[in-house]
């Protein structure tokens, strides 16, 4: 056999092996998993709308919107609303004179904000919009001049 066999019988061979040993080496894994995931992040706010109700305090008002609330919060259990009010749930004016009130909201009915008021939202809401209105009953015998009280409105998840 001359040089040049030689070469291709030993090419030719070492092909073969390379090629018997490809064919033998099919024992990892022919599949795999990639999970997919996502996140989103809690989110609980309240956008709140002062009308500028000028409420009349002598002849009284029954429902009269004073605002509007905007509620979001995506926590699965839910959400609570609340409503504390700076003076008790009464406006006061001038000398020390007050004039109470009483609030409704969804659900919250005729409620003075003697106590806090508090509302539970069972599920996650989005934009959801409720007003609010105030029941005041007349008094005739008020100093003149201009009676406030602020309501802070909470929101909190459950």
């Amino acid at each position: 056999m001359n040089l040049k066999n030689l070469f291709a019988a030993t090419t030719l061979s070492a092909a073969l092996l390379v090629a018997g040993t490809a064919h033998a080496v099919v024992s990892g894994p022919t599949s795999g998993q990639i999970i997919i995931r996502g996140t989103v992040g809690a989110l609980c706010e309240i956008g709140v709308v002062d009308y500028g109700t000028n409420l009349d305090l002598v002849a009284g008002e029954a429902n009269r919107a004073v605002g509007q609330v905007k509620e979001t919060c995506n926590d699965p259990d839910g959400y609570s609303v609340s409503f504390t009010s700076a003076e008790g749930g009464k406006m006061v004016g001038p000398r020390g004179a007050v004039s109470a009130y009483r609030v409704n909201y969804d659900s919250i009915a005729d409620h003075s904000l003697a106590t806090d008021a508090s509302i539970a939202r069972p599920d996650p809401q989005w934009n959801a919009a409720y007003e609010l209105t105030v029941n005041v009953e007349g008094q005739s015998e008020l100093p003149a001049g201009e009676y406030r009280d602020t309501v802070t409105v909470t929101i909190a998840a459950s």
